[in-house]
């Protein structure tokens, strides 16, 4: 009779874990809005240019105006924008040492996670089929695919009502890629490495489901940190 309580105690224990563990899964960070579903828009802010970088050599592209464009579901972990890098007026990004150089991110993603772990949300790059983010420059094409580097971003919910958005700043490290054309020798550029670093700082804002994005059609949205 003892050994059979005993047993019967440990059972519940174990089924307290269990639930002790749902739980805390079930209390992510979440993506919240004002409506089930969402469209959502983000630029660059303060004047914080979106800037990626290949330690170890003197190549460096950076682009003044970075948006980003996609959908929001609410209380979802995750959601996907498209990018897109220009400078003022559309030209293209400076890129040092060579100029300047188009930013092409054509069937490329990105996937931000609600969740923050060790002081950030992950980022993965996600791009359909042989596409790639290619930096375009004369003589030497740096090229990033499909992968989930290291870093990632964190998020300061601003504003109240339906002007609430989510100031999103990006560390990101650790990204693959690959390089080609005579110049990139020249300017220490390896044909591969994993080392490139990506940064910016961009206000997303929720609006309603296919309008315009007009003032009127914001809606608020947030991360949720509870």
């Amino acid at each position: 009779m003892t050994r059979t309580l005993k047993m019967l105690g440990l059972a519940m224990m174990a089924a307290l874990a269990l639930s002790a563990v749902a739980a805390s899964a079930a209390s992510a960070d979440l993506f919240e809005g004002e409506e089930a579903a969402l469209d959502v828009t983000g630029q660059n802010t303060n004047g914080v240019n979106a800037i990626l970088t290949v330690p170890g050599t003197s190549v460096k592209s950076e682009c003044e105006v970075s948006k980003y464009s996609g959908t929001a579901t609410n209380k979802s972990t995750s959601i996907t924008v498209h990018p897109t890098y220009s400078n003022a007026g559309g030209a293209n990004c400076d890129l040092e040492p060579v100029g300047s150089a188009p930013v092409v991110t054509t069937g490329c993603n990105y996937i931000i996670s609600s969740i923050t772990s060790g002081g950030h949300a992950g980022v993965q790059i996600e791009c359909s089929g042989s596409s790639k983010i290619e930096i375009q420059g004369p003589g030497c094409t740096v090229k990033i695919g499909s992968q989930t580097p290291d870093g990632g971003v964190v998020f300061d919910n601003q504003g109240t009502g339906s002007t609430r958005d989510v100031e999103v700043t990006a560390t990101v490290t650790g990204i693959d890629y690959t390089s080609s054309g005579f110049l990139c020798g020249l300017v220490g550029v390896p044909s591969s490495g994993t080392n490139a670093t990506y940064t910016d700082s961009v206000t997303v804002k929720g609006y309603k489901d296919g309008s315009a994005h007009g003032g009127s059609d914001q809606r608020g949205i947030w991360v949720n940190t509870t």
